[in-house]
């Protein structure tokens, strides 16, 4: 009963992990996509 409450716990705090990278890769996407276009608007003004 105790290790299978812990076995939840740990799945619970990867489930939060894998979607707070999720979140953190989403964003860096957005930067990176808004930096590149703002890059090859300059290139191409």
């Amino acid at each position: 009963m105790h290790a299978g409450r812990k076995l939840i716990n740990a799945d619970i705090r990867r489930k939060h992990w894998l979607f707070y990278l999720g979140k953190r890769c989403d964003l860096l996407d957005k930067l990176f996509l808004r930096s590149v276009n703002s890059f090859e608007w300059e290139f191409v003004g």
